[in-house]
Parts: structure tokens; sequence; C-alpha cells
């Protein structure tokens, strides 16, 4: 799930998504939330404007794993999806 760090807005609709995937996936569902455009944030530090503590606690307080990134630069990419597989290749072992 992908929000805007120069955009606030995005990041409040962060919560309405989550509640969406996890009605429509279920509650084990595994979320990363991804914190887009820092390259943006890279080139002017005033154009952030939801900090990176912010939306961790957010992530953190709902069950979420966090990643900031930059698809325009490829910033941490493809750690996000890495990480994403973990979560549901560690989700999957606890079935069994």
């Amino acid at each position: 799930m992908v929000y805007d760090v120069t955009r606030h807005q995005t990041f409040l609709n962060a919560k309405r998504w989550a509640e969406e995937l996890r009605f429509h996936a279920g509650e084990d569902i595994i979320i990363l939330l991804a914190g887009n455009k820092l390259d943006l944030v890279h080139r002017s530090a005033e154009a952030r404007q939801v900090s990176r503590e912010e939306a961790e606690k957010f992530a953190k307080s709902n069950g979420m794993l966090f990643k900031e990134t930059s698809a325009y630069e490829n910033e941490n990419i493809g750690e996000s999806f890495q990480e994403l597989l973990k979560g549901m290749i560690g989700l999957f072992l606890c079935m069994f």
C-alpha cells in the first residue's frame, strides 16, 4: 500500500485502504506501507509532509511492514518486495 510522502492526504487515506484490504482479503493479510517519492524529499526537505516517524508508528500500530521508497530512483523497491515476500512466507509457514 503506497502513499506519497509529499502529500499528507494520501497518508490519511491509508487507514481506510488498510481496512478495505483486510475486509476483502482477510485479517491475516500482510501489508507493507510504502512512503513513495522519497526522491523529492532528497531534493528539498521542505517537500516532506509525512514524517518517517509518523508513518512508522502508524504501520507498527496497524501490524504493517514499512519502507520509504523512490520509484523514480529505484530506492528500496526491491527491498520492499523482498520484505513483503518474507512476511508472506512466514505467514504461510505458520499455517502448518
